[in-house]
């Protein structure tokens, strides 16, 4: 691009171009933001993309003259565009936000006015040009050139700062051009000199992970969709589990042996908590992501509870949950979560199932019926007690309608409960980390039990909408993108079964032919994020188009199913680290204005209408999903109960 040398004043960018700008434009500008009000309309049309008055006037609870207003003045200032559209069959303004960076400081201030007195009192730098003719020169063109190829402000600063401190009439171009390089080459020194410190540090340095073991495969494009944000790979640093669904009644039989740790078997309610407690220390060492969960846990420990008094049940529930939140507490790693399932009844696939003190058989399960509801009702005094918890997360199952749990209501904004009911749900499913969840569908209930999680990959779905709107080419995207998944899902398999008996001491335990961690029957989870904005680049309303919704999961677990030999489910996922970085790609890559990518879970519809909405995708999503609620209540509780939700929570729940 050529530049003239002509005079620029102070600027800001705005769609895309250098503005010039003077203290009257200037203060316009900031008058148009000077109202809270005025920022949360600014706020509502970055998340939404483009607004209507009404839709304005609805969001904000605002009147139509003020939100009339406030837009015009927007509008006015150039902070807003306005244009027709057709909507229902009506004529609408749609209001939408210019693009505006907008550099403020003291500096850009001082500039305006410098350059206003500069040009009335100082005479124009002459300088001589590559020719050795005589030109006028203005600073303003340097820092328009800059600005327009990219450099910071601050770079930029102190380019226009060393220029300032040297010029003089008849300085020539060579001398300009020594005066610019010499405060890049400053800068590229101190960039490599950082660079190098970094790489010395563990956040910077670069490791070998499983995106280069991807590459030595010959898979290197499943890496490359990894680092565009096609997809997210969540396993790609040790070649270790994400979690684990442990079986704790093999740890009551075994001891701590189980995990390789030289213990008897517990003798009583005291000792099973402490290798209860153990074992999750134990094993958060072979694990990358130290999510872990206890399905059953009230039903394995009820033989201790007989002959206990109540207050010793206490005691030894208040243990369970006040060392796990005490852990999570000074743990440094925030990613701990411990998830322990508990049931109102012994199931009827348990009922027979060898019980255990000291190791030794005292009966089966069934025999414990109540001493194994004495501890569910003693979960939920502690937790009534003791208030919201971050770890662990309970889960209570409701196999029956006429069974519900008595107490439940004190502590439903305090537990998640999981809906077994409905005819889609296996003889038992496990819930876990992120929602997800693990079910008797692969070689019967006694695989919900001992099972690694080895890997969860993210699909960015609204890319999906970006690169193609019609319906047949995104489902194309989706069969390409779902058949990457399965290789790297496979592969992932085989790293981690690689490394099962030589790194990972405590999960490769056997005793006789028991084996404690069952990784030739591990789980991967296949998650989607974004189907809300995937539907609206697609067709609309997400609330109005569930039939593609569900056309769309349903043809992900088609996909899916094509490999026989891979245990594999799809969930709807919200992990928010994921969220966020799909959202950032996309905006770069597509000019992408949301916030925020929104699921099922996220739907803005009154409780009844979301239980309705989302048993259809319950039953779909075998491997996890959520509807959390504003406020679960008895009556609501009910509802889910004859509905085919699966997992439900309030509000006040964080996310698991």
């Amino acid at each position: 691009m050529k530049y003239d040398f002509i005079k620029y004043e102070s600027f800001i960018y705005c769609e895309g171009q250098l503005l010039k700008v003077n203290e009257e434009q200037l203060s316009k500008f900031l008058s148009a933001l000077d109202n809270p009000v005025k920022l949360r309309i600014i706020d509502s049309i970055y998340k939404e993309g483009s607004l209507s008055l009404t839709d304005i006037r609805n969001k904000l609870k605002i009147s139509f003259s003020t939100a009339f207003k406030y837009l015009n003045q927007l509008e006015s200032a150039g902070v807003l565009n306005c244009k027709r559209a057709v909507m229902d069959g009506r004529q609408k303004n749609l209001y939408y936000l210019a693009h505006f960076d907008f550099r403020f400081s003291p500096e850009t201030i001082s500039a305006m006015f410098r350059g206003k007195e500069e040009s009335h009192v100082k005479k124009p730098v002459m300088m001589l040009d590559w020719e050795g003719k005589l030109q006028q020169f203005d600073i303003g063109l340097i820092e328009k050139i800059l600005y327009d190829v990219g450099v910071s402000e601050q770079i930029a600063s102190d380019v226009v700062k060393k220029i300032n401190d040297s010029l003089y009439d008849g300085m020539s171009f060579e001398e300009l051009r020594g005066i610019v390089f010499s405060v890049i080459e400053e800068k590229i020194l101190t960039i490599n000199r950082m660079r190098e410190v970094l790489q010395t540090t563990e956040i910077f340095s670069k490791k070998r992970n499983f995106l280069n073991i991807l590459e030595d495969k010959g898979l290197a494009e499943i890496a490359k969709a990894h680092v565009n944000r096609d997809f997210h790979i969540r396993n790609i640093g040790k070649t270790y589990p994400i979690s684990i669904q442990h079986n704790f009644n093999f740890i009551l039989k075994h001891g701590l042996k189980a995990i390789g740790i030289d213990t008897k078997p517990a003798a009583n309610i005291i000792a099973a908590i402490s290798h209860f407690d153990t074992a999750i220390k134990a094993v958060n060492e072979n694990l990358a992501d130290f999510q872990q969960s206890f399905d059953s846990l009230n039903v394995f420990l009820a033989p201790f509870a007989r002959d206990l008094t109540r207050s010793e049940v206490k005691q030894a529930v208040e243990r369970i949950i006040y060392s796990q939140d005490q852990a999570y507490e000074i743990s440094n790693i925030k990613t701990w979560r411990t998830t322990i399932n508990l049931e109102p009844e012994v199931p009827k696939f348990l009922k027979k199932q060898p019980a255990y003190i000291r190791g030794k058989e005292v009966g089966v399960l069934g025999d414990f019926e109540s001493e194994s509801e004495q501890l569910l009702q003693m979960f939920f005094d502690v937790l009534k007690e003791k208030g919201q918890v971050l770890n662990p997360k309970i889960i209570v199952k409701i196999r029956d309608r006429k069974k519900i749990p008595e107490g439940i209501g004190r502590i439903l904004n305090q537990v998640y409960v999981a809906n077994l009911i409905p005819e889609w749900q296996t003889e038992n499913a496990n819930y876990s980390f992120d929602w997800t969840r693990l079910d008797a569908s692969w070689k019967g209930w006694k695989r919900t039990l001992g099972i690694p999680c080895i890997q969860v990959i993210s699909l960015n779905l609204p890319r999906l909408g970006y690169l193609a709107n019609d319906e047949d080419k995104v489902l194309e995207l989706i069969a390409e993108r779902v058949e990457l998944a399965k290789k790297c899902l496979l592969t992932s398999i085989e790293n981690v079964l690689g490394k099962s008996y030589t790194e990972l001491g405590f999960l490769s335990k056997r005793i006789e032919e028991e084996k404690y961690c069952h990784f030739d029957d591990a789980s991967c989870f296949l998650g989607f994020v974004g189907m809300k904005e995937l539907i609206e680049l697609m067709a609309g309303d997400y609330d109005e188009n569930k039939k593609l919704a569900l056309k769309i999961i349903n043809f992900i677990s088609r996909e899916l199913k094509k490999s026989e030999n891979l245990r594999v489910e799809i969930v709807e996922l919200d992990y928010s680290p994921v969220n966020q970085s799909f959202v950032r790609a996309d905006e770069v890559k597509f000019k992408g204005k949301k916030k925020h990518y929104f699921g099922g879970v996220d739907l803005t519809l009154k409780d009844e209408e979301k239980i309705e909405f989302l048993g259809d995708f319950h039953k779909v999503l075998k491997g996890g999903h959520m509807c959390q609620l504003k406020n679960l209540n008895m009556e609501l509780l009910n509802k889910v109960l004859k509905s085919d939700i699966g997992l439900v929570a309030g509000k006040a729940l964080d996310k698991l």
